[in-house]
């Protein structure tokens, strides 16, 4: 298959980018639904005393709004990584960087047609997922839907050390001590 935008590997990182791997991209959705997880949980934090503490369940007049309410927490969440830098903290952690088909980042738009898509790919079972194993350029459904591609950061190494050190100070002499007697 081949890309739905005409030289979009080629805007995005060169000629041949580094295809990330399902395995990476599992990891990196692991450590966001951590990350989502405690925001989510604050999200909900907010909301109890509107309830006098109580949970909002299923049948309570405000049980719809509640979810689209954590609905709207979620797509804040991977919608500002996507749109500012490309990175959401399971991104960052796995090395991982979303790229819009013109190179950048991605708008608000393409973070919605992801997100959306994203969410059909998980209900099917993973299907949308597992499809990336099977594109020859390693896109998922919401990759393509969304025409963006994940690329990989490199690595940032510190700065090496010297072939050589620099030979320690020279310590000054003490005086000799006088002995008592």
């Amino acid at each position: 298959m081949s890309s739905d935008v005409p030289g979009m590997s080629e805007a995005l990182t060169g000629p041949r980018p580094e295809r990330i791997g399902l395995v990476r991209r599992l990891a990196a959705a692991a450590y966001d639904a951590f990350a989502l997880f405690g925001l989510l949980f604050g999200a909900t934090a907010l909301v109890l005393p509107l309830n006098d503490g109580e949970a909002i369940r299923p049948g309570h007049p405000w049980h719809v709004p509640y979810i689209v309410y954590l609905a709207v927490v979620t797509f804040g969440y991977f919608g500002l990584g996507w749109t500012r830098g490309g990175q959401t903290l399971g991104m960052r952690a796995w090395r991982i960087r979303l790229r819009a088909a013109a190179g950048g980042a991605a708008d608000w738009r393409t973070a919605a047609v992801r997100f959306v898509v994203a969410i059909v790919s998980w209900a099917a079972c993973g299907l949308g997922f597992l499809w990336a194993v099977l594109d020859r350029e390693g896109r998922a459904w919401h990759d393509i839907a969304s025409r963006t591609r994940l690329q990989a950061v490199p690595r940032v190494s510190a700065p090496s050390a010297p072939a050589t050190s620099p030979p320690p100070p020279a310590r000054a002499k003490a005086a000799p001590r006088k002995r008592r007697g």
